[in-house]
């Protein structure tokens, strides 16, 4: 099909190597502004793991980690379902500022509505659901597992807001909102650190 369509085309259209900066310098920035809030965001929902692990030893990472999968994962399922149905719907009225603002609230009451009982029973409810799940063995994960869930919750809530910097073409937002919990997470785990993290 493709041999056709050039066979056929090529008299209407001939392809030719051409490069002009001023024509790609918008994809290019909006496309490296996208790829490093990514790579900051992988990087920061791993650093912890990295300096738990480092400071207080493989059984405590463990623990931490087993909590911290378990409680990832409504984010992982329910925010990319409502970003994928509210981000191309933004794009499309980005010019149109209050219908927009309807959008973006109704992604976020959606966010909150689904994962906030969720993150809200795992949170007053850790002491019963991590011995239900893992054994009584697994007592020294309530704690964890109580203040993770409160963690994801939150960035449960700020997720969907994403598609509002998309639609408007604001990504470096985004990037700058990363750098901003990268400083924040390794306050917190450095503090915690000095404190003693209770398992």
């Amino acid at each position: 099909t493709a041999s056709m369509t050039w066979l056929l085309g090529r008299s209407l259209h001939r392809p030719t190597l051409a490069f002009n900066w001023v024509e790609i310098k918008p994809l290019w920035q909006f496309s490296y502004l996208q790829t490093m809030e990514k790579f900051i965001n992988y990087a920061n929902i791993n650093f912890d793991n990295l300096v738990i692990g480092k400071a207080l030893g493989k059984e405590i990472l463990g623990v931490y980690d087993v909590c911290k999968r378990l409680l990832i994962q409504p984010m992982y399922v329910v925010n990319p379902i409502i970003t994928k149905v509210s981000g191309p719907v933004m794009v499309q009225v980005q010019d149109d500022i209050p219908r927009m603002r309807n959008i973006a609230l109704r992604a976020f009451q959606m966010a909150v509505t689904i994962n906030a009982p969720l993150y809200m029973a795992s949170f007053i409810g850790a002491g019963f659901i991590v011995p239900v799940l893992f054994g009584s063995k697994w007592a020294s994960g309530v704690e964890p597992f109580r203040w993770l869930a409160l963690v994801y919750f939150v960035r449960s809530l700020i997720n969907p807001l994403g598609g509002v910097v998309i639609a408007k073409n604001k990504v470096e937002y985004g990037l700058y909102s990363q750098i901003f919990i990268s400083v924040g997470l390794i306050a917190s785990i450095l503090i915690g650190l000095k404190g003693g993290l209770i398992l």
